[in-house]
C-alpha cells in the first residue's frame, strides 16, 4: 500500500531502484501489543538489506531509538552483523527523550512557508493577520535555535552518503520528531523518502502526518 492524498491504496512493494539505498530502523514503540508488527517490520528491514547485498547495490544500515542515534553501518555487507547488531540494540536504553522537538531546520522550513503564504493572502483579512502574528512568534525565537545533537548526527551522516533513497522502518508511535528530522535533512539533499508502515498502525491520520513531514512514499508492511 502507499499514501495518496490521505489515503491507502494497494500496491506491490516495489522494491529498490538502482541507486545506492540508506535503510533506516527505529526502535521507538517496540513495547506492549505491537510485538508481532515489530518481527514483520523488522523482517521486511532484514529483506530489504538481503535485496540490495544480493544485487551487489551499495547500501547503509542505521538503527535509532527516536532522537537516538545507536548504530551506523555504512556500505553493510553482511547479514549475520545487522542481524546481531538489531538484537543487540532492542536492550538499548532511550537516553534522549524529544518530547515534539522542533530543530532549527524544520523551524526555518515552517517559517519561510508563513512567509510565502503571507506574500500570496490579500489585504488585511483574518487570515493574513494570523500569518503575520505566526511570522512574528517565528522570527521571535527562530534566530536563537541550535540544532540538536541528532540533527547534526543525521547531518554528518547523510554528507559522506550518496544515497537516492531512504527508507524508514518503524512503528510511528508517540513523539515523532526524530522522523521529521530524517525526512527534512533528506529532502535538503534531494534524496526521496520512503516510510515503512506496520499494517496496524497504518491509518489516514499517520499518513496525512507524514506528508505533512514530507515523507515521497509510505508503503505498508503486511
Amino acid at each position: 500500500m502507499t499514501a495518496k492524498h490521505g489515503r491507502m491504496f494497494v500496491r506491490e512493494y516495489a522494491g529498490l531502484v538502482g541507486v545506492p539505498s540508506l535503510f533506516v530502523l527505529d526502535f521507538s514503540g517496540t513495547a506492549g501489543d505491537l510485538t508481532g508488527s515489530w518481527d514483520r517490520l523488522s523482517g521486511s528491514f532484514l529483506q530489504a538489506f538481503r535485496d540490495a547485498a544480493r544485487e551487489r547495490k551499495r547500501c547503509s544500515l542505521v538503527l535509532v531509538s527516536g532522537m537516538n542515534l545507536i548504530r551506523y553501518l555504512p556500505d553493510e555487507t553482511s547479514l549475520s552483523r545487522v542481524r546481531t547488531a538489531i538484537a543487540s540494540t532492542r536492550s538499548y536504553p532511550r537516553l534522549v527523550h524529544a518530547y515534539r522537538n522542533l530543530d532549527a531546520g524544520p523551524a526555518l522550513y515552517l517559517k519561510k512557508r508563513v512567509e510565502n503564504e503571507l506574500e500570496g493572502s490579500a489585504g488585511d483579512t483574518g487570515k493574513s493577520r494570523y500569518l503575520q502574528n505566526l511570522g512574528g512568534i517565528y522570527d521571535s525565537f527562530v534566530p536563537e535555535m541550535h540544532p540538536s545533537v541528532f540533527d547534526l548526527q543525521v547531518a554528518r551522516m547523510l554528507s559522506k552518503e550518496e544515497a537516492g533513497r531512504v527508507y524508514i522502518f518503524s512503528l510511528f508511535q508517540g513523539d515523532q520528531s526524530h522522523i521529521r528530522t530524517l525526512i527534512h535533512q533528506s529532502r535538503m539533499r534531494g534524496i526521496r523518502v520512503s516510510c515503512e508502515v506496520p499494517k496496524a498502525v497504518a491509518g489516514g491520520e499517520l499518513v496525512r502526518k507524514l506528508e505533512r513531514f514530507g515523507a515521497h512514499d509510505i508503503q505498508v508492511v503486511q
